[in-house]
């Protein structure tokens, strides 16, 4: 059944089997994206005040970026409602800004950050121009894991060398990790497919 229709029974008093399922699926889909836009602000104020990224790992936030970038990417290519991929949305531009404070308060690396609006347009274009292939679509979209996988592993290896997390927020990450858990039940209610699952599921496990 779909959203409009069991939004037109409840309305006329009536809730028929699995309307309640749905609409707490798009409540919550929507709860996530409108929360996905606060997420890393804690880091970002951190880094702020601090006037420091220490304890940050720039590869990181590098392989967070493209992760986004793809999920956010197939999602729009694929025609996905908004309230199903829209944090991928936020969270790639708040990734964006620490980019920019990392650079900023930390190496001072202005043509590595440069790079990053190239390398999305070029990859814009790929996706979008449909110059992929749909099994390529689906590859782009399974190898983003392994960019996640990537991104966590750099951050806890910059931990573990600092014996500390420096300047990582716990708030943020206590968000991300329900924002993910949400997101693995929505996924199955709406049958978002295998590989946007096991991308939830990856994304939850890295939060441990």
């Amino acid at each position: 059944m779909e959203f409009q229709s069991c939004v037109s029974n409840v309305v006329g008093g009536n809730l028929p089997d699995g309307c309640l399922g749905i609409m707490m699926s798009k409540v919550l889909g929507y709860a996530v994206v409108f929360g996905s836009g606060m997420l890393k602000v804690p880091q970002i104020m951190n880094i702020v005040a601090n006037k420091s990224a220490d304890g940050l790992s720039r590869a990181s936030f590098e392989a967070e970026t493209v992760g986004y970038f793809v999920a956010l990417s197939y999602s729009m290519v694929r025609g996905m409602a908004f309230n199903a991929y829209g944090e991928c949305l936020f969270l790639l531009l708040q990734d964006l800004v620490l980019l920019a404070l990392l650079t900023i308060f930390g190496d001072k690396n202005y043509k590595r950050l440069a790079y990053a609006p190239v390398l999305l347009s070029i990859g814009g274009f790929a996706f979008f121009s449909g110059i992929l292939s749909d099994s390529a679509l689906e590859y782009c979209f399974g190898g983003m894991n392994l960019m996640f996988y990537y991104a966590r592993g750099q951050q806890i290896w910059v931990n573990w060398k600092a014996s500390g997390t420096g300047q990582l927020s716990s708030i943020s990450t206590c968000l991300n990790f329900l924002g993910n858990a949400v997101r693995v039940l929505t996924t199955t209610q709406e049958g978002g497919g295998r590989n946007m699952l096991i991308s939830y599921l990856t994304s939850l496990s890295l939060n441990f």
